[in-house]
């Protein structure tokens, strides 16, 4: 069973007096438990779209929905959440992990706490341990840390979309791959629709079965990742490719 579908999605600002076509009729699938990873360099319309998904920005045409019925932004099964590029951005300086964690569940009336106990798990599964980070505010975490935190808030809300934007990008190596096998896991074990936006195609190629290359709003190419990354059909594709850093042998 397909779980997110987007379909003809067209989204629009307006620009000096005009009208940006950021998202041009674009349509694509993830399938429940699976991840798409959506590339294009900056301008390419990705993060527009992700953002329309998730109901931050508004859709001039088209739809998204999860099984036929419209996606909704709002904790409990059937909604959408997202994770941010900026980790520490995303998350209010003034609260602390455990309430940054559980406020799906304040926004959904769980009883303190229980909704208390419930994110101290979800932080041990996020792989936090809540005696150390329950009281810690984001200032006094790494980079991946708060990452960590931000994925097991939207976790916590049980949707059946995640929508990652560039969710390693600025983090360490080695944290990277952390992240990214959380995603993993957490995508396939609770079979959730994930959506990754990503300049980074060896991200991309690790953790996404499909990839959607978009490019001035348009879908130049998609495909299973496999087949995309190593075999491009479109040339703006094959150039992204080629921009891929490479070491270089030495004399």
């Amino acid at each position: 069973m397909t779980d997110l579908t987007i379909t003809e999605l067209w989204v629009r600002y307006a620009v000096n007096g005009g009208i940006l076509d950021a998202v041009q009729g674009v349509s694509f699938d993830v399938a429940a438990g699976a991840a798409v990873g959506l590339v294009g360099e900056s301008g390419s319309g990705k993060s527009s779209l992700a953002r329309a998904v998730v109901g931050i920005t508004p859709i001039a045409a088209g739809s998204v929905t999860v099984d036929g019925r419209p996606v909704v932004a709002r904790p409990g099964p059937g909604g959408v959440q997202m994770v941010f590029q900026d980790p520490i951005g995303s998350l209010n300086p003034s609260r602390r992990v455990m309430d940054l964690v559980s406020e799906p569940l304040r926004i959904a009336g769980v009883p303190r706490t229980l909704r208390r106990e419930r994110a101290a798990q979800m932080l041990r599964e996020v792989g936090l341990d809540p005696e150390t980070f329950a009281r810690r505010r984001p200032a006094q975490l790494s980079g991946g840390q708060a990452q960590r935190v931000a994925i097991g808030r939207a976790l916590l809300a049980e949707p059946e979309v995640l929508v990652a934007d560039e969710p390693v990008s600025g983090l360490d190596v080695s944290v990277q791959a952390g992240i990214i096998n959380l995603l993993h896991r957490v995508t396939v074990e609770r079979g959730m629709s994930l959506l990754l936006v990503s300049h980074d195609l060896a991200v991309v190629r690790t953790l996404c079965e499909a990839v959607v290359v978009m490019q001035h709003g348009q879908v130049r190419e998609q495909g299973p990742a496999d087949r995309v990354l190593a075999a491009p059909r479109h040339e703006y594709t094959r150039e992204l490719l080629a921009a891929v850093p490479t070491l270089e042998a030495g004399p």
